[in-house]
């Protein structure tokens, strides 16, 4: 449909800053109140009462933009629980050919793909589009489209536990934190797109089960450096 117009409203500003393109510099822009809305949860009552911070974008883009945007499939054992409550053809060994196609992995991997984009799709854009719980859309003054109670159902934001510890070897970003290191990540990011400014510095993320009479993972570790 060559003439068809789409017109994107968002509160805030333009994401034309170097603190939200460049991806490294993903922790400035997150705790920049330019960029985050800076909400916070109710009190909590499984954390004694506690308030967390609940990071949410503003600006074009919305959290997207102050957003790590770690590729993790989730762990195989999601997909059988889901499939075993009535999710029909998304068992892990259903889902995982879909999974290699979206991949690019270099080298390849017999549980990885080898190319192919990612297409990410979050519950909050489905509402907006009028599709979700009638009810819930209703209250907020959005026309219903369609009526899908189980978006946005079980969705848990992560929590996350800052642990620091000393490397023994020399394969961190510490010595590039001075003024003139950072400069220089910078600099070459604006030039030529690559460096250590293109990338995040979350780099693994493993997925283990807190509690030894439940085998299904619900806590993950994610290592940076």
């Amino acid at each position: 449909m060559p003439n068809l117009r789409i017109l994107v409203l968002e509160a805030g500003g333009s994401d034309r800053a170097l603190t939200v393109q460049m991806p490294s510099a993903l922790s400035i822009a997150v705790h920049s109140r330019r960029f985050n809305w800076g909400m916070k949860s109710e009190l909590e009552p499984g954390l004694n009462e506690r308030v967390m911070s609940l990071p949410r974008g503003k600006g074009l883009g919305r959290s997207s933009s102050i957003n790590g945007m770690c590729y993790v499939r989730g762990n195989p054992m999601d997909y059988e629980l889901w499939s075993s409550l009535g999710a029909k053809g998304r068992n892990w060994a259903h889902v995982l050919p879909y999974f290699k196609r979206l991949e690019s992995t270099p080298g390849g991997r017999p549980l990885r793909g080898i190319q192919g984009p990612i297409s990410i799709m979050s519950p909050t854009i489905l509402k907006r589009s009028d599709i979700g719980p009638a009810a819930e859309l209703r209250h907020h003054g959005i026309d219903l489209v369609l009526d899908l109670p189980e978006v946005g159902e079980n969705l848990m934001d992560h929590l996350e536990i800052y642990l620091q510890q000393e490397s023994i070897q020399p394969i961190s970003l510490y010595p590039h934190m001075s003024l003139l290191g950072k400069a220089m990540i910078r600099l070459r990011w604006l030039l030529t797109h690559r460096g250590l400014g293109a990338s995040i510095t979350l780099k693994v993320v493993a997925t283990f089960a807190a509690v030894l009479a439940c085998p299904i993972p619900i806590s993950s570790f994610t290592f940076c450096h």
